[in-house]
């Protein structure tokens, strides 16, 4: 059985999201954050950009290039750079 690497799904560089469940998104390589709401939160994604929209989102642990989004996420959308 061939894992998701074999596939090219997971990529070995560049910005990497792991979703908990639709409680919580942690982006790592992100390009910063460019709109930050209760409801909407887009961040910079390598050459595009991520738009999280939901209820009550927070950011939590902003650090260089990574951060932990937190609330009711009810959609994830990837979107061409601005």
């Amino acid at each position: 059985m061939l894992g998701w690497e074999a596939h090219g799904l997971l990529a070995e560089n560049g910005p990497r999201m792991e979703l908990g469940g639709r409680r919580e998104a942690t982006v790592d390589g992100c390009g910063g954050v460019l709109e930050y709401t209760e409801t909407v939160v887009r961040i910079g994604y390598g050459r595009a950009v991520v738009k999280f929209s939901g209820e009550r989102l927070r950011l939590h642990s902003l650090a260089a290039k990574s951060l932990i989004l937190s609330g009711e996420i009810q959609k994830i959308e990837f979107l061409p750079p601005p």
